[in-house]
């Protein structure tokens, strides 16, 4: 995560979930599909969509192999590409 803290990514963010699966190339690749109609930007990989509905959508998508839950995040409101804003 600290790798992506140094990016250009527009705000704080934290993580609320986090999955492994097998093919991580072929996987950002499908959820970016799926996760289309939610761009904030058509240029960029942010996303706009309610925790609930992402991690649900990335379990139903991926074959997952691990999965694992922040539940000292809070109580994020948006995705912003796999990652979630802090709370305020």
């Amino acid at each position: 995560m600290d790798e992506l803290s140094n990016t250009s990514v527009p705000t704080p963010f934290c993580c609320v979930y986090s999955a492994l699966v097998e093919d991580s190339v072929y996987s950002e690749k499908k959820l970016h599909s799926i996760f289309n109609d939610d761009r904030v930007n058509n240029n960029r990989e942010f996303f706009s969509i309610s925790p609930e509905t992402a991690i649900s959508k990335i379990q139903s998508s991926l074959d997952i192999l691990f999965e694992e839950f922040n539940n000292e995040a809070g109580e994020a409101k948006e995705l912003k590409f796999y990652a979630l804003r802090c709370p305020n």
